[in-house]
């Protein structure tokens, strides 16, 4: 059984890049990625997309889903299941703060490709915030101690943006989701989707309390 759900996600990727490589009107958007990748996270409801960046290197999103204490409920995601989403911490919070100055908090997701979600906030009232956010993804994620992973990021993301204005290929991106997803299937139960995962670690995380 597992056998043939490889296959099939092995065709699935086949497929698809024939299709971004023939059908260009169709090739996958970075609002659609990000669309599918936080709904295959059980994460699409708590925010709503307001369109993508005048340079085109990320998505704006504002919260929608708030915890009683008036935290995003996204934020609360990330900071509560470090077995999926990493704040970006330590030295790499400067190179962080220097493409995104302003930021409040920083999050990748634990995949490839990962969900680089910028998290900024300013005072409305007293006691209370504005939040936004700034979404992308990045192939590469940097680590304070994978040097080589920071350095692909450097050399095949950063600088190709910031000096030459390239952007990644979401037809690839969508492609590495789509095999990543299919590599999970068939390692894991049906049910053990990124949502259903999360879920557990919590209900595991509070067991133990």
């Amino acid at each position: 059984m597992e056998i043939k759900v490889y296959r099939t996600g092995i065709l699935i990727v086949l497929l698809l890049t024939t299709m971004c490589g023939v059908a260009q009107a169709d090739e996958p958007t970075l609002e659609s990625n990000v669309e599918h990748f936080l709904n295959e996270a059980g994460l699409r409801k708590t925010v709503k997309i307001e369109g993508i960046t005048k340079d085109g290197s990320s998505i704006r999103a504002i919260p929608i889903e708030f915890k009683e204490d008036g935290m995003p409920l996204l934020v609360n995601e990330m900071e509560t299941t470090p077995s999926h989403w990493r704040e970006i911490r330590g030295v790499l919070i400067f190179g962080d703060r220097l493409f995104h100055p302003g930021r409040w908090k920083s999050f990748h997701s634990a995949t490839r490709p990962s969900l680089h979600v910028i998290v900024f906030r300013e005072q409305a009232e007293e006691g209370q915030y504005r939040y936004w956010f700034l979404i992308h993804f990045d192939r590469y994620v940097p680590t304070v101690t994978g040097f080589r992973e920071t350095s692909k990021h450097i050399a095949l993301e950063v600088i190709p943006h910031t000096v030459f204005g390239k952007r990644t290929s979401q037809c690839a991106i969508k492609q590495a989701i789509e095999q990543a997803t299919a590599t999970k299937a068939a390692t894991q139960p049906a049910n053990g989707s990124l949502a259903a995962l999360t879920a557990a670690a919590k209900a595991k995380k509070k067991g133990k309390r």
